[in-house]
């Protein structure tokens, strides 16, 4: 027990160095990016096209530097209030507006939590260390998954890699929610491996009030459980286990739900609220053949690079289409199962879009099956998984400069 101990304690202080390096990294990056390109609130106004005309000859003292400040942008305002404050009371019947009310309350409420372990009143500070803390954990339970998988020590950091190279992996740092919902899925993920249900019943369910998808990892706790019975209800033993453990990860988003019932007087409010910020249901995919029938670069307000987002959605569906391709005849119900998983947390970001790309690249970031088979499926293709690497990287540049200085199509 103690050598397990001191292993795990040892791998997590390398997590947390690679994790360090690589924020550092695009620390650096962000730096280049806000002394070397306009803001966005520069090149907005085009009266204000004169600004334009920058002067290099300053020196490092005089460059601007990230603040804390440069940390906290588009929803990260949102979720501060909501640790702040709390949720608003209205009447979602009369209310067409906007709200806080759809961004879901687990992450809010660790920021608050965080106030008491830092003892510092800085939300940005207590968001930022609390992301990071929670990319850590996420990588230790991807890496224990895959030594579950067969991968060796080469093919797990290599995971890691294209994870933290991930075009928006910026925002596994930033306070966003994506660092949770990783860490709670890979624990969800983890747990089923070790068929310790309990365990991965809790991660789904605290997922679910992480994140809508959060769904998803319930679904998959509860289907690897009935593959587990063999499809077989002999057993009145096995049908209860089941039934407690589901009753288990369904607690937090019916108490959440509840909680919005009585707030608002909607059950439902947060997935209500949804609409109001110009989002909707739609048949899946529908937001990526409308781009293809009809291209565009930036679309209205520069909320979306059409071109950068197409290109990771891209690369990304092209993932599962070649490991069904290559893996089909050697796949058990199990590995099945985990596919469907990584892909329907594809699906309902493509299901809950307006007609435009915005924000697909960073709602797909938190499926884990997409880094496992870039690394299985090329394990004899280096120039393959280079060339995504490659891509990862070039595009994850850009989205830090982006964001950094302040442009909305990286949200």
């Amino acid at each position: 027990m103690k050598g397990n101990f001191t292993e795990n304690l040892s791998l997590l202080f390398k997590l947390l160095i690679i994790v360090l390096i690589s924020r550092l990294i695009l620390c650096f990056v962000g730096y280049i990016g806000m002394n070397t390109f306009p803001m966005y609130d520069t090149i907005k106004d085009k009266h204000a096209q004169s600004t334009l005309n920058m002067d290099f000859g300053i020196t490092i003292n005089e460059s601007r530097k990230p603040r804390l400040e440069d940390f906290y942008k588009f929803d990260s305002g949102f979720y501060l209030q909501i640790s702040d404050n709390g949720y608003p009371k209205i009447k979602m019947s009369e209310n067409n507006l906007p709200t806080s009310i759809s961004f879901f309350p687990l992450y809010p409420l660790l920021i608050r939590a965080m106030h008491y372990i830092t003892n510092s009143s800085s939300n940005i500070f207590n968001a930022l260390l609390l992301s990071n803390i929670l990319l850590v954990l996420s990588l230790y339970y991807i890496y224990k998954l895959c030594e579950i998988r067969g991968f060796d020590k080469k093919e797990i950091y290599l995971v890691i890699l294209v994870i933290l190279s991930y075009p928006t992996s910026l925002f596994y740092s930033v306070p966003y929610t994506e660092s949770l919902f990783l860490c709670l899925s890979a624990a969800t993920l983890y747990y089923c491996s070790l068929n310790n249900y309990a365990a991965a019943s809790v991660a789904a369910g605290l997922s679910a009030i992480t994140r809508f998808p959060g769904f998803i990892n319930i679904a998959y706790v509860f289907f690897v459980m009935l593959l587990d019975t063999n499809l077989k209800f002999s057993s009145i033993k096995q049908l209860t286990r089941i039934f407690h453990y589901m009753i288990i990860s369904i607690i937090p988003i019916t108490v959440y739900f509840s909680y919005m019932k009585y707030l608002t007087g909607d059950f439902l409010a947060p997935l209500h609220d949804v609409g109001n910020w110009s989002r909707k249901m739609s048949i899946p995919f529908k937001s990526y053949i409308d781009y293809i029938r009809n291209p565009y670069f930036f679309s209205s307000g520069s909320w979306n690079n059409g071109v950068v987002s197409f290109v990771i959605a891209t690369s990304i569906l092209a993932v599962f289409v070649i490991y069904i391709i290559l893996n089909r005849k050697n796949m058990d119900r199990k590995e099945w199962i985990f596919l469907l998983y990584g892909f329907l947390l594809i699906v309902v970001p493509f299901s809950n879009v307006g007609s435009v790309l915005v924000s697909i690249p960073r709602y797909l970031m938190v499926s884990i099956p997409i880094y496992l088979y870039i690394v299985e499926f090329f394990r004899d293709k280096k120039f393959l998984f280079l060339s995504y690497v490659f891509l990862f990287s070039t595009l994850n540049t850009l989205m830090v400069i982006g964001y950094f200085n302040g442009y909305n199509f990286v949200v």
